[in-house]
């Protein structure tokens, strides 16, 4: 093996211990110290987790999976019922549509300029809700199925 990576390993090695002994005062004065030493004692429990593995209650996360799957279909349902019509809350195009073409709002742009239904274009039209009664259940609603969706396939 080349020498050039063992001196390359000892002197990323040792610039980590010049780093923390360079930065080791402001860390403590500024109440970081018990955040550095959390994170330290939490190194062996996760080594141990990735080298060995960790039980999983097979039961139970299926259970989850399906409590998550019941309220995702719950909260489409009222989505599309709030909607008038189906309405795929992943779907930004179709988002941008319902809100800024069915219903009139005045679209908001994002930093770029570009048309956007993200969660801060959510959060503006569901604070605008005084003149647009139901908006903020709706909006809710789509977050809600969102956030199941984002949730659900990640359970195989």
């Amino acid at each position: 093996m080349d020498d050039k990576l063992f001196v390359y390993n000892a002197l990323d090695g040792a610039c980590t211990f010049e780093i923390r002994d360079a930065i080791w005062n402001d860390i403590k004065a500024d109440g970081y110290g018990w955040t550095y030493g959390a994170t330290i004692r939490l190194f062996e429990p996760l080594i141990f987790m990735m080298t060995r593995g960790i039980k999983i209650n097979h039961e139970a996360l299926a259970e989850t999976k399906q409590d998550i799957q019941a309220a995702s279909a719950a909260a489409q349902a009222e989505l599309n019922k709030l909607a008038g019509r189906e309405l795929n809350a992943q779907s930004p195009k179709q988002v941008q549509t319902y809100f800024y073409v069915e219903k009139g709002i005045d679209p908001y742009r994002g930093k770029e300029g570009q048309i956007t239904a993200d969660d801060k274009a959510l959060a503006r039209i569901a604070r605008g809700t005084a003149r647009r009664p139901g908006m903020r259940r709706l909006v809710s609603s789509k977050i809600s199925v969102a956030t199941r969706n984002c949730l659900a396939p990640t359970w195989r």
